[in-house]
């Protein structure tokens, strides 16, 4: 989100602001006086903490169990729920401070990759699909080798048609 802050002894003025989003549809602007903003981001930083640390406390009970009960079950689903977590880090903008600019074009392809490979796993593991269904798990496997062929040609290529076809076949994967 971008937000445009107005000093308060200057609300007379006309700004042009050019934005050029190559990988986004939708751009949000919001104009708000200094002192809202401030307010908003405290209430933004508590709402995120709280939601990251108990995110942090779900991956380490997981990780507890599976140290305890040495069923991998629960380490896929520690993954899976780190890898969504960290994509969603991405489009909260907590990953723009950590992450080195150079590297933020890859994260999404990343990101969404390894949600679809850890959701595949964990699924897989927990539905018992190869003995049930092993079909249906082979094709899970095909769709993500396809998937990760189509987010390599994103990174070759630089064109951002390849992720949106990799992210729909991924939502196949999760299906």
């Amino acid at each position: 989100h971008f937000s445009l802050l107005i000093e308060p002894s200057i609300k007379e003025s006309t700004y042009y602001i050019k934005a050029v989003f190559s990988n986004k549809a939708y751009f949000p602007l919001r104009i708000k006086t200094y002192e809202v903003a401030q307010l908003k981001e405290k209430y933004h930083f508590l709402k995120d903490g709280l939601y990251y640390g108990f995110v942090i406390m779900v991956v380490i009970i997981n990780l507890f169990f599976y140290y305890s009960l040495k069923d991998r079950t629960f380490l896929y689903y520690s993954f899976f729920l780190i890898t969504i977590n960290v994509g969603i880090a991405g489009y909260d903008g907590f990953l723009n401070a950590v992450l080195p600019t150079n590297l933020w074009r890859y994260y999404v392809p990343f990101t969404h990759f390894f949600v679809a490979f850890f959701g595949l796993l964990f699924a897989s593991k927990f539905l018992n699909v190869p003995y049930h269904l092993p079909k249906y798990n082979k094709v899970g496997w095909y769709l993500i080798a396809i998937a990760l062929s189509i987010y390599l040609l994103f990174i070759a290529l630089n064109n951002y048609l390849f992720v949106a076809i990799a992210n729909t076949i991924s939502l196949f994967i999760l299906l």
